[in-house]
């Protein structure tokens, strides 16, 4: 599950004017995900995830999948899966969150365990139940440090497009790949999606693709790695918090 992976720092992040928003239950969803957790032990894995699922959720196996196609034409891992969440985020209005932990992974076989990071996008449905919108294994030295919850939303909505444009923009920057001692590969970067809460929520995703810019004559470029990154709006503007980049092995 997990690829060597590169993190950014988090960038300072300012608000504009708050304003009031409609009051939304209180979740927690560190105890949601724990929930989650703890049904896969107890029904399996395939159990959680069809109950826990938004319906266009995206995995990466290794690239970005609709996860319910993926499970519907793959065989439930028959080993012993365990998480934990160690923080989150969530948006001002409770509409989109994410969850950072660990994991372990323990072949039926097997004495010994795979273990990794991973991160969780959760999004709140219409009945206010929390559903995962997208889910990464992660290989850190360390969990990074998540800022603090903002309590109230901006006055501006949010547009769409601003989000795509600032992942576009961030990915006109990238040149080279640097990976687990390798050389540089040169690469040029794709946005695949944008996930986002309510027009006026402050937490956003997008996740891409880094591909290799110098394929062998005749060949398919490849995809180098695999992208999620976190974004926190400051006034009309998107600014990046973490970049998670996971690199996909040929």
């Amino acid at each position: 599950m997990a690829f060597a992976c590169v993190v950014l720092a988090p960038y300072a992040i300012g608000r504009a004017a708050p304003t009031e928003v409609p009051p939304q239950p209180t979740v927690d969803v560190m105890a949601v995900d724990r929930e989650f957790a703890q049904f896969a032990l107890d029904a399996g894995i395939r159990a959680a995830y069809d109950r826990y699922l938004a319906a266009d959720a995206i995995v990466f196996r290794p690239l970005p999948v609709t996860a319910k196609q993926w499970l519907d034409t793959h065989e439930p891992a028959t080993g012993r899966l365990e998480w934990s969440p160690a923080a989150a985020l969530t948006a001002c209005d409770a509409s989109l969150a994410v969850t950072l932990g660990t994991w372990s992974y323990t072949a039926r076989d097997s004495r010994t365990s795979d273990t990794g990071y991973y991160l969780t996008a959760w999004r709140r449905d219409e009945e206010g139940d929390w559903r995962i919108v997208l889910d990464q294994s992660l290989s850190l030295a360390g969990l990074p440090a998540l800022p603090a919850a903002i309590a109230a939303c901006a006055e501006t909505a949010a547009v769409a497009d601003e989000l795509r444009s600032a992942d576009r923009k961030f990915n006109s920057g990238l040149r080279n790949l640097r990976a687990n001692d390798q050389p540089a590969i040169a690469v040029r970067a794709e946005t695949m999606g944008t996930m986002t809460g309510s027009a006026h929520a402050d937490l956003a995703l997008t996740h891409g693709e880094l591909i290799d810019r110098k394929a062998a004559r005749g060949a398919q470029p490849q995809v180098r790695a695999v992208y999620v990154r976190l974004w926190q709006r400051q006034g009309r503007a998107w600014r990046l918090l973490q970049d998670f980049t996971s690199v996909v092995t040929p």
